[in-house]
């Protein structure tokens, strides 16, 4: 007997619960897939439990799969000619309300971390907001790392440093070291991580750029809705408001699977807009066109909350034989290969303009 269950509200689902009335079930094979219409499916692993007709299959862990779709192998001759239909129902996981999160979040501790050269005019509408998110746990640290500014951003986390508002390691010179951008990030974020981790344990960890994108308009709400599903993820980043703009650190394997600087589209003709724009993600993952969160192998959009264990797992990375890449990738394909799992979530939004 075959069976299909549809999961179009793209929850999380903790467990399949099917019944064959009166027919005795002996095993269930069950596949998932992403996509509306599949021609293939995955084999999830899952715990099965058989009592008579009915069958419940747990999974290891929730996902927000698509579609679903099962063998039931009925027990005994009898069942192979009774005509039944089967029934089935999905069992999402259970979502907490923004109280009960914000209840469990007073008893845990997360880190902000974040890179800064030459910044200070957004500056202190970051750490502001780092400061808002911070007070929603039991203990929060700011480090943020800062090297070669040309203005007073040096300064300015000087000054909160001292006044014990966050913890600033400056360096100068690193410019002259190491000329390619993405080198600079990946040196300073691997800096800042391993300090930061020493100062652990972590339930979270969360990097946050500090040019304007987590500032006054990123909302509070917004940032607690990534805790309904902790079971779920071990990291998650945001969508961009009013395009997604982050297309060098997203990876994702129907809109955006390759490097998207090295397919050449960012050096279109300017009368073609400037190729990001035209990217099909920058539309497809607008605000208010995602369904649900939206598994990932790589992303950030100026924003990254991280399962504190699960942070450790990377390493950051600038430089591939020697061209430069999205930091994130490379440190993100390492989280995946330990079995990490990213999603975008769409109610998380920075804002670009």
């Amino acid at each position: 007997m075959r069976h299909r269950l549809n999961n179009d509200s793209h929850a999380f689902v903790r467990a399949i619960h099917l019944r064959t009335p009166g027919v005795p079930i002996r095993d269930v094979r069950i596949g998932v897939a992403r996509v509306a219409q599949p021609l293939a499916w995955d084999t999830p692993p899952c715990r099965l439990k058989v009592d008579g007709d009915s069958a419940e299959l747990v999974f290891h862990r929730p996902d927000n799969w698509a579609r679903f779709g099962f063998d039931i192998v009925p027990a005994g001759e009898r069942a192979v000619a009774a005509e039944v239909a089967p029934l089935g129902r999905i069992e999402p996981l259970a979502e907490p309300g923004p109280d009960a999160i914000r209840q469990m979040l007073r008893s845990q501790r997360i880190a902000f971390l974040g890179t800064a050269r030459s910044c200070a005019p957004a500056l202190p509408a970051s750490i502001a907001k780092l400061r808002e998110l911070g007070a929603l746990f039991a203990h929060h640290e700011i480090h943020i790392y800062e090297n070669d500014s040309s203005d007073d951003t040096g300064a300015m986390l000087d000054h909160w440093a001292r006044d014990g508002l966050l913890h600033a390691m400056r360096e100068q010179g690193v410019a002259e070291r190491m000329p390619l951008r993405t080198e600079r990030l990946a040196y300073g974020r691997n800096k800042l991580l391993d300090h930061v981790l020493e100062r652990g344990p972590w339930d979270y960890i969360c990097w946050a750029d500090l040019d304007g994108l987590v500032g006054e308009r990123f909302a509070v709400d917004g940032f607690v809705s990534n805790f309904r599903h902790t079971e779920a993820w071990d990291a998650v980043f945001p969508l961009s408001w009013p395009l997604y703009y982050d297309l060098w650190a997203l990876r994702e394997p129907t809109i955006c699977p390759d490097d998207y600087v090295a397919s050449g589209l960012h050096t279109l003709n300017a009368a073609l807009f400037a190729g990001r724009e035209i990217h099909a993600a920058t539309q497809q993952l607008q605000p208010g066109r995602v369904a649900g969160w939206l598994p990932v192998q790589s992303a950030f959009g100026g924003f990254g909350l991280y399962k504190g264990a699960v942070a450790a797992l990377g390493r950051y990375s600038g430089l591939v034989d020697g061209r430069e890449v999205c930091e994130h990738v490379p440190y993100h394909r390492l989280l995946v290969q330990a079995g990490a799992r990213l999603y975008l979530n769409p109610q998380c939004i920075t804002h670009i303009a």
